[in-house]
């Protein structure tokens, strides 16, 4: 084992510890990587919609918009039922997320959206029910419900309620709907109304109305993956601190395989958009594993097994999963975020501007001191 020393900006020196073959420099200029076709931004509500009520002026990354994805793959089992792990809710205009006070059984504030870490009232369990609803159950065990949400009075201290111990009721049925190119969802009441997160977050009390008849980005949120991944499902993976950053607009940045996958040159990129080549199946393995299966049914490759600082250090034209292929990825508390290990130890990163992907990171919390970030989101794909 090697020590490398790497000089940042401010004239800090880092160590970073590497195999024994010599290291490359881990920030060296980004490899040549394929664009992606900008897209349209979206348009803006027109005049009268629920959004006039206050909203905040929204700074968008050009190459933004809500369009909703066409899969072109198939859909993560089991089609119906209770989803592995739990989840987390983000707002998309301020990043704060769904917090059932006292873990539920409220009917007034129930559900507020000030800025909090992930703890437990801030986690979720939610169940896919026929046909195309979903049910969200509180770290109480009980269930969000839209009680004055079918229609009901916009300015009620209660639209949202936390306080029903079953399910097998039309308001704590919501549409969950997405995602978008951002990664972003709507929630729909059982009567198809919007549920609305007042000020884009934010809120300690009437954080809700459930009138909206359209979406705008006080109707957008992040459903982030927290605790167990399960095993075939699909997953959007980015650097954590992308999506929307309250300030400073969208920076949309998702790992995707170039074409689907089946690429040994210019095969993956993290400046993206959440499109099909950004949907990975995490398949477990028998070791606690998992691979990496792309949209076109490959597998991502660790060239090596890991330790490459760039260039085509991953690939993914693979047919079946042997040492190469296997990751650890393992949850990072507090904030529903994760590591990705390859099989020689060192972690994937994301470097500056997004295009570098390195595998030679070889300590994920003191990447970032050198311009790289090795901790990611997942977003499940097919709520």
């Amino acid at each position: 084992m090697a020590v490398a020393w790497a000089t940042v900006a401010s004239g800090l020196t880092v160590a970073v510890n590497f195999a024994d073959d010599p290291p490359p420099v881990i920030n060296e200029p980004s490899p040549t990587v394929e664009a992606t076709p900008p897209i349209a931004l979206p348009n803006e509500p027109p005049a009268g919609d629920v959004q006039e009520r206050g909203l905040a002026p929204r700074v968008l990354q050009p190459g933004l918009e809500f369009k909703q994805m066409t899969p072109s793959v198939p859909p993560n089992p089991p089609a119906f039922g209770t989803l592995p792990g739990e989840f987390a809710i983000r707002s998309y205009l301020q990043s704060t997320p769904f917090t059932a006070r006292d873990g539920g059984h409220h009917s007034i504030d129930a559900v507020i959206t000030v800025p909090s870490v992930l703890g437990p009232n801030q986690r979720f369990r939610l169940a896919s029910v026929q046909p195309d609803f979903t049910t969200i159950q509180t770290s109480g065990g009980y269930y969000v419900s839209a009680v004055g949400g079918l229609g009901g009075p916009p300015n009620a201290t209660q639209p949202v309620q936390t306080e029903l111990q079953t399910p097998q009721s039309d308001i704590a049925l919501f549409r969950v709907d997405g995602p978008s190119a951002a990664g972003t969802y709507t929630m729909k009441t059982y009567d198809g109304h919007f549920l609305t997160a007042l000020g884009g977050g934010g809120k300690a009390n009437d954080a809700f109305h459930t009138d909206a008849t359209k979406a705008s980005t006080w109707e957008y949120y992040y459903f982030l993956k927290c605790g167990d991944l399960g095993s075939g499902y699909q997953y959007a993976i980015r650097p954590t601190g992308t999506g929307m950053v309250p300030g400073k607009g969208d920076f949309v940045s998702y790992l995707t395989a170039l074409g689907g996958g089946g690429r040994t040159s210019q095969a993956m990129t993290a400046f993206s958009g959440l499109q099909v080549g950004s949907r990975f199946k995490l398949i477990k393995q028998n070791d606690g594993t998992y691979a990496l299966q792309t949209s076109s049914g490959n597998y991502v490759t660790a060239v090596n097994g890991g330790g490459l600082a760039s260039g085509d250090n991953l690939h993914t034209d693979a047919h079946q999963v042997q040492a190469w292929e296997k990751f650890k990825i393992v949850e990072q508390p507090p904030n529903c975020s994760y590591t990705i290990q390859t099989v020689s130890g060192f972690y994937l990163a994301v470097g500056p501007g997004s295009s570098t992907i390195s595998t030679r990171i070889s300590d994920p919390n003191a990447a970032p001191s050198i311009g790289y970030n090795a901790k990611f989101e997942l977003i499940m794909i097919g709520l």
